[in-house]
């Protein structure tokens, strides 16, 4: 994390930040559909590519779904969700 000294001139810090905000993977069905955004794990999701433990592995996701209501009634960003709805 990039500290700026007291009463240092704003630096690029925060947009690099805005950058790499999201570090994320689809969210996929078994049919490959994209149904949200995983973007975080326990210790042992690490390892997960090689050995799954059901008892200890975890991942943090969220639905498209939660997505397009936040966008919609959380932030008034009707047109943002309409766009991400529409797909590439």
């Amino acid at each position: 994390m990039e500290v700026e000294p007291v009463g240092a001139e704003p630096s690029q810090a925060p947009a690099r930040r805005a950058r790499q905000a999201f570090c994320g993977w689809a969210l996929l069905t078994r049919n490959s559909e994209a149904i949200g955004a995983v973007f975080d794990g326990n210790i042992h999701s690490l390892g997960g590519n090689y050995g799954y433990d059901p008892a200890l592995n975890r991942t943090v996701s969220v639905s498209a779904a939660a997505i397009s209501e936040a966008l919609r009634k959380a932030y008034r960003a009707d047109a943002l969700a309409d766009e991400l709805a529409k797909g590439a």
